[in-house]
């Protein structure tokens, strides 16, 4: 008998005597099911920071009717439909509402800014230290049934009326508005950014040469234009922040603005005509616009707007990378 075989032989011996079945007769080994395991989650969509709720449900014939604003200025006047500038929508991010009227003559004329007086107390009393200020049109600003109602008034050159007089009615008007419309209080959402730095500061910490080729230099871009108090009030609240490049080399330009908490208007705009959906890293939702000669990108990263204004000779590539660009150094 060969080694091989006797092994073989003490082994079915070993079996019969200690009872255990064979190798080859025993039951498969199992092995426990596999336990389930959760699937990788994909991150959450995000989402767009709804618009704040408006003065007065966001109408302005809640304030005061064509016809009796007519009455008032001495001359016809219609509520203006004109699509509103970007810087307006300050207005609406602390809960104001906004509101013109005007006539096919360069007079009479009306505009009003409407908006929750608790939160803004420092810019009502920059405001009241010039109230009445006049100069054809009267610029005046009040407070009213908890709303800070400031803006300008030009009466028909025909009325009986002075402009003062105009804005004594007006303010009477909004008193009783206000009293069937409580304001709601302003809030300012998560992640809203704070005022930017100064333009100079910023232009440092971007790179223009790797988007553009070359270096720009920045500075302050301006509001200007005739506007009531309340305009400008909101604007230095939450932080509006324009800014006007250019590259002293070659003379080439481009401007960008900062829009704290009004993420949500990127819904209106992409309403606008000629209006096209982009791509912007870093950004919720973006949209080209075209604006005259120019286009504008906007971009906005759910709770805050920003864009560019740039000439043709800058693509839409480089245009959406300085969007994404002003984005994160808003959000630093």
């Amino acid at each position: 008998m060969t080694r091989t075989a006797g092994a073989l032989l003490a082994g079915i011996l070993l079996a019969a005597l200690t009872g255990c079945v064979p190798a080859a007769d025993a039951a498969p080994p199992t092995s426990e099911a596999p336990s389930p395991t959760a699937s990788a989650t994909s991150e959450p969509t995000p989402v767009i920071a709804p618009k704040p709720a408006i003065a007065f449900d966001g109408s302005c014939p809640a304030l005061v009717d064509d016809t009796t604003l007519s009455d008032v200025v001495g001359g016809d006047v219609t509520t203006s439909t004109d699509p509103e500038s970007e810087r307006v929508w300050a207005v609406a991010v602390l809960g104001g509402l906004e509101c013109t009227w005007g006539s096919a003559a360069s007079d009479p004329y009306v505009s009003l800014y409407v908006m929750p007086a608790a939160g803004l107390e420092a810019q009502v009393a920059d405001a009241e230290a010039d109230s009445p200020f006049c100069y054809g049109r009267c610029s005046f600003s009040t407070v009213v049934g908890g709303y800070w109602l400031s803006g300008i008034v030009g009466t028909a050159d025909a009325s009986s009326d002075t402009a003062l007089e105009a804005i004594d009615a007006i303010t009477s008007r909004v008193a009783d508005a206000a009293a069937s419309s409580a304001p709601v209080p302003a809030a300012r959402p998560a992640g809203m950014w704070s005022a930017a730095i100064d333009c100079v500061a910023l232009a440092s910490g971007l790179d223009t040469t790797s988007i553009l080729g070359e270096p720009f230099a920045a500075e302050p871009g301006g509001f200007g234009g005739e506007a009531a108090p309340g305009f400008y009030g909101s604007l230095r609240a939450i932080g509006d922040f324009p800014c006007a490049w250019s590259s002293p080399a070659s003379g080439r330009f481009f401007n960008s603005e900062l829009l704290p908490g009004a993420g949500w208007a990127i819904t209106e705009l992409s309403g606008r005509e000629g209006a096209a959906p982009v791509t912007v890293s870093g950004a919720v939702a973006a949209v080209a616009v075209p604006v005259g000669g120019v286009t504008a990108v906007y971009a906005t990263d759910g709770v805050n707007l920003a864009w560019v204004t740039v000439p043709g000779d800058i693509d839409q590539t480089s245009s959406g990378a300085l969007v994404s660009a002003l984005m994160a150094a808003a959000s630093r």
